[in-house]
């Protein structure tokens, strides 16, 4: 995957082997394979707030160590070493996460744990975030109003849920197709910024 690829030319200029990978890898754990395959990241771990996924996490780690735990994604931001703690990995030298969120109702929860699992780095700790980008999934476009309509709702809802993210020259045509990942990705800057 592309991300992999990024952290192998990462670790030309630093080394990842003490790094926990942490992600909510779902129940075939695809990227946690991967990451231990290609990195050989031994601390690896896995949270779901799902029981019956962590059940399927459990049986599908890469590794016996491997720790897959119920645990939900704010709980985690908020203090990823406790979590870390409490599943038996010590001693890490970074993080690298990945939060993959696919609910675009979620926005605003979303913005809100990205925003403290950051303060909760250090130098040299790795983010990852994936959103939905499908601006046909946000709140407040209705089909039976007319697109100019829908586009000022969407962007209203937008600003309600992250609205001190959002840009100041934000405007109703950002929410297009190809317009809504950029904006999405504007947004995650200001966020990462503060």
């Amino acid at each position: 995957s592309f991300f992999v690829e990024l952290l192998r030319r990462l670790e030309r200029i630093m080394r990842l082997d003490g790094y926990v990978y942490a992600s909510m890898g779902g129940y075939p754990m695809a990227d946690h394979h991967r990451v231990h395959r290609m990195l050989g990241i031994q601390r690896l771990f896995c949270f779901d707030e799902d029981p019956k996924t962590v059940r399927r996490q459990i049986f599908n780690k890469p590794i016996p160590d491997c720790r897959c735990v119920e645990l939900n994604t704010a709980e985690f931001s908020s203090d990823p070493d406790r979590a870390y703690r409490e599943a038996g990995i010590h001693g890490r030298k970074g993080q690298i996460v990945w939060l993959d969120y696919v609910r675009p109702a979620d926005l605003g929860k979303n913005i809100e744990e990205f925003v403290s699992l950051l303060r909760n780095c250090e130098h040299g700790d790795v983010v990852r975030i994936t959103l939905n980008a499908n601006e046909r999934a946000i709140k407040g476009g209705k089909d039976a109003l007319p697109k100019p309509e829908k586009l000022r709702n969407r962007l209203k809802w937008i600003k309600e849920q992250v609205g001190q993210y959002v840009p100041e020259d934000a405007k109703p045509g950002d929410l297009t197709e190809s317009g809504y990942a950029i904006l999405l990705a504007r947004i995650l800057r200001a966020a990462a910024a503060d």
